[in-house]
């Protein structure tokens, strides 16, 4: 449901409605119970995935999802706290300021293969949206340009299971100044956080082994403020596509011992890195990926 009176709580830091943070999961204040719940859940579908088993989770369908479209196309700043973020759901929407949901399965999402899906473009463009909390933890991926334009958008709380971030899922947010990725996440694609400017730091939970296979083309192009990146030496990430992170001022990289291909100008004209830790199996592929990287220096394992 949405509530008209949005300009209430809406700062996550503030609000009696927040309790703690832990690995941008919040728990609803009054329910630390459900911390058990939840830990237990994810360790089922943790375990069922790396032995390639498929792991049923019961979801609650309870929601006006018809009055919550009549609502959000009205006047004022709007909170959706009960969502159907099907295809094209709230593009545009220059109303909608904070989506929260309650952290459960029992939250709406579109269906998509696997799980539950953000759907394709449903929030781009939400020009004033500035946070996204509390996601279901049955959101499973991030389809292509869910939130692409939404410049406002400042903090997003990835769900517990996700798996993948689509095509250009957050191209052009302009206020993102950090990324907390969740460990079950095995797929960026491409141009997934392309031109998010002030982008400045990237890194994983790690409670659990990451999962993290690819990096695909541009993903993190065009955000010459990233200066921090954080991979899992333990990560099965084997491929880095083409300019992934081209033009971004990254100091420091230890590449993943998985890795085994890295495509041209993977980091072309990262003139600040000095750097580079890589699996010695890439010693032919430097040249090409690290182009235009005066200060480099690497070091082979």
């Amino acid at each position: 449901m949405c509530e008209e009176n949005a300009n209430e709580n809406t700062n996550l830091d503030e609000s009696d409605d927040w309790m703690f943070e832990w690995s941008e999961l919040r728990l609803v204040k009054g329910e630390p119970e459900r911390w058990e719940t939840i830990r237990e859940r994810w360790e089922a579908i943790y375990q069922a995935r790396l032995k390639g088993e498929t792991c049923a989770v019961k979801t609650d369908f309870s929601a006006d999802i018809g009055a919550l479209r009549k609502q959000t196309e009205g006047e004022g700043d709007w909170r959706v706290t009960c969502m159907d973020a099907q295809n094209e759901q709230f593009m545009g929407n220059e109303h909608l300021r904070l989506v929260v949901g309650d952290g459960s399965p029992s939250i709406i999402t579109g269906a998509g293969l696997g799980g539950f899906a953000i759907g394709k473009r449903a929030f781009k463009n939400c020009v004033n949206l500035e946070y996204v909390t509390h996601l279901s933890n049955m959101v499973y991926s991030v389809l292509e340009e869910a939130f692409a334009g939404c410049r406002s958008l400042r903090y997003i709380g990835f769900p517990f299971y996700l798996t993948a971030i689509g095509r250009r899922a957050f191209a052009g947010c302009v206020m993102l100044g950090s990324l907390s990725l969740p460990d079950p996440l095995e797929v960026i694609d491409e141009e997934a956080f392309l031109g998010c400017t002030n982008l400045r730091s990237l890194c994983f939970w790690e409670s659990l082994p990451s999962l993290l296979r690819e990096i695909r083309a541009r993903a993190f192009a065009g955000c010459p403020n990233l200066r921090k990146v954080e991979i899992s030496s333990d990560a099965p990430l084997e491929y880095i596509g083409e300019s992934a992170f081209e033009g971004c001022a990254i100091r420091e990289l230890r590449l993943p011992d998985a890795l085994k291909e890295l495509k041209p100008r993977a980091f072309a004209n990262c003139r600040d890195l000095e750097l580079v830790r890589l699996p010695k199996c890439l010693e032919s592929q430097v040249a090409e990926a690290f182009v235009g990287c005066p200060k480099a220096r690497f070091e082979f394992f």
